[in-house]
């Protein structure tokens, strides 16, 4: 049986990922088009324990795909479109990878930008709640 307290925290990390996805989405959309280079490696692309008792406390397995691959190699998730994955499943670490013209980017959009670091702040308050 799942910890109805874990499930609540989980389920309130899951809204704030998804608030936040927009103003992310909106500057990768823009940026990542653009470069010649993939940041979107598979040594961003491991879950940690953190990652896995937040989707087992949703009950969502981990997604498969998980081959043998250098660091360096693109990331197993990574398609043509982007990630395969919603912003809120994907390893945390990948998740907030931000590369320096995606930063940029970000930062020209200076309300916005105030805002989804006060927010990605919260996130990670929230985060770190599931191992209390």
């Amino acid at each position: 049986m799942r910890d109805e307290n874990l499930i609540k925290i989980a389920r309130v990390l899951k809204n704030e990922f998804e608030a936040i996805s927009p103003f992310v989405e909106r500057h990768t959309s823009t940026v990542c088009p653009l470069c010649e280079t993939v940041c979107c490696i598979n040594k961003h692309g491991h879950y940690e324990k953190e990652d896995l008792i937040f989707l087992s406390a949703l009950g969502i397995d981990v997604p498969a795909g998980h081959v043998e691959r250098n660091d360096s190699d693109p990331c197993r998730f990574l398609t043509e479109r982007g990630c395969s994955l919603e912003r809120w499943m994907r390893p945390f670490r990948c998740t907030w990878f931000f590369c320096g013209p995606l930063l940029n980017s970000m930062d020209e959009d200076k309300q916005e930008y105030r805002k989804f670091i006060k927010s990605l702040q919260g996130l990670i308050s929230i985060r770190q709640k599931l191992t209390e």
